[in-house]
């Protein structure tokens, strides 16, 4: 199926939605007039269009491109941060390294600096790193070392829920055009 032009309407809504914007604003904000219910329903059929989806992951595949971003990269960088060795820090003689010296993986790990003059003129720096065991439990996490999480939920007293009225509730709502 040949690919269509997108309208100025889509091209300003896709241009929304890489903007960050939610799809009710985004679509609202293209310039289509209805409610915002009504807005929230279209824009989520709209995102569902082929021509939208492709445009989409056009300019987000370039920007990752443009930004040297792929999954390799990603991975090694979490991993400089879970396994971050503090040694690189000092020198052989145990003295703070400056910050120009640094090896490249320990200032990657860097997430904010003091730099203290201290009495004779000299620096001092203070150097704040990310959290190893976030990066770490990040790395578990994509490699699949934990069992999905479940959520259990109760009902009063700790009985269990019943879901048919809710469902029956739904259905009916549904059934009488009302899906707000």
């Amino acid at each position: 199926m040949p690919k269509k032009k997108l309208t100025t309407q889509q091209k300003v809504f896709v241009y929304n939605i890489l903007e960050g914007m939610n799809q009710t604003d985004a679509y609202l904000s293209a310039g289509y007039k209805c409610t915002r219910s009504a807005a929230r329903r279209a824009a989520a059929r709209l995102l569902t269009f082929v021509d939208i989806k492709s445009a989409i992951e056009k300019v987000q595949g370039r920007a990752a491109e443009k930004a040297e971003i792929t999954q390799t990269r990603i991975l090694e960088e979490e991993g400089r941060l879970a396994f971050l060795n503090p040694q690189g820090l000092v020198n052989e003689n145990g003295k703070l390294l400056d910050l120009h010296e640094l090896p490249e993986d320990v200032a990657r790990a860097i997430v904010g600096l003091d730099v203290v003059r201290q009495n004779d003129g000299s620096l001092k720096y203070k150097y704040r790193f990310t959290d190893k065991g976030k990066s770490l439990e990040r790395l578990e996490r994509i490699m699949g070392m934990f069992a999905p999480e479940k959520h259990e939920i109760a009902g009063k007293g700790g009985n269990a829920i019943d879901l048919t009225a809710i469902v029956l509730r739904v259905t009916q709502k549904n059934e009488s055009g009302n899906s707000n």
